[in-house]
């Protein structure tokens, strides 16, 4: 395991928020339980069970306050990546506002996959995108999954993700750190925590973007890289069926029907996946909040965030800056963003970072 970084200048928040981040079916949410004690439904395999953004209670790693920040993954089960980004961004963009930033980010990828394909190298650009450069020293890209490959297999894989510059080879050499997540125990979730939890918290280039740039969530990089991944598929889409349609009229042509058939079977198939980028592209305007309607929401979430603050002073009196720190210890309530006790927790933060 890659020893906890110390170039970087500690923050003194009294929570430290980590993300956690990946494709679906790469073990985010139990790895989440693991680490929190939480009980967060779990897909079955590649089925997704995290379609919004959920927070836990706040635990103990080394003496910090931590509340990790679970995350939809891309190719989820019933959203397109255009809805999961704009669940990403407008949760981000909310947790900024409410001084809740990030000090690290868990990115997590199965090294049980046996092959590599374009879909996960477009998540991995997506993620970078939403992080951007500058935070990638924050970032620890984490496989999972080891109990499904053999040591050895393991680590040609392993190798092949850490020299390859279309995944992890650029962003280790930015400063991300690359470690296995081998046991999937809270034991192994600990390590990778305690390599992040104190750092100097920075924001991701998606916050940079809304917030300091005034950007819409459509006008964000992760927007363009989407839109750049929905033009090549819907060429290379295009390209095959334009090359099957061509096979089959030769096979027309020498009367070979059984050939024909299973041919106009995969042309239906291809005609299915352009049909699907259309639709998506056609809706992607539409998906994404308007950031008129995210500072609305900021402003709702800060008026709960009050409430909550006069609820605490009500039930344990007035706030002490400076004082004793939160313990960690809360309902396991605290589930959704923003949710019923999940304001609570962020009015303390507020109050006594």
């Amino acid at each position: 395991m890659t020893e906890a970084r110390t170039d970087t200048p500690q923050d003194n928040q009294v929570f430290k928020f980590v993300a956690v981040m990946g494709a679906t079916g790469t073990g985010k949410t139990t790895f989440v339980n693991r680490a929190s004690g939480s009980s967060f439904e779990v897909g079955d395999s590649l089925v997704s069970c995290t379609t919004g953004v959920t927070m836990t209670p706040p635990f103990k790693v080394a003496g910090r306050n931590v509340i990790l920040i679970d995350t939809p993954g891309f190719d989820d089960t019933y959203l397109s990546d255009a809805e999961i980004l704009n669940k990403i961004a407008e949760a981000f963009f909310i947790t900024y506002h409410t001084r809740c930033k990030l000090s690290g980010v868990i990115y997590l990828h199965r090294i049980s996959d046996n092959r590599v394909t374009d879909t996960m190298a477009k998540n991995f650009k997506l993620f970078k995108s939403i992080c951007g450069e500058d935070t990638l020293r924050n970032v620890v890209l984490a496989t999972t999954m080891w109990g499904e490959v053999t040591p050895h297999v393991g680590q040609l894989r392993e190798n092949y993700l850490k020299t390859r510059d279309e995944f992890f080879k650029k962003a280790i050499s930015q400063g991300a750190q690359f470690v296995r997540h081998e046991e999937d125990s809270t034991e192994s979730a600990m390590k990778i925590l305690k390599l992040i939890i104190n750092n100097h918290p920075l924001p991701l280039r998606v916050q940079t973007e809304m917030i300091q740039e005034n950007l819409e969530i459509s006008q964000t990089q992760a927007a363009g890289e989407l839109d750049r991944h929905l033009t090549a598929m819907e060429q290379r889409y295009a390209g095959e069926l334009r090359n099957l349609k061509a096979r089959m009229e030769r096979e027309n042509a020498s009367d070979r029907a059984e050939m024909v058939s299973l041919w106009q079977g995969m042309q239906k198939n291809l005609e299915d996946r352009v049909r699907r980028l259309e639709e998506e592209r056609e809706k992607k305007p539409s998906v994404f909040t308007l950031l008129s309607q995210l500072k609305e929401k900021v402003k709702e979430f800060a008026r709960d965030v009050e409430r909550s603050r006069s609820l605490q002073q009500r039930v344990f009196g007035a706030p002490k800056h400076g004082g004793e720190p939160f313990d960690g210890r809360f309902t396991k309530g605290a589930r959704y963003l923003p949710g019923v006790i999940l304001p609570v927790i962020l009015a303390i933060g507020y109050l006594l970072c």
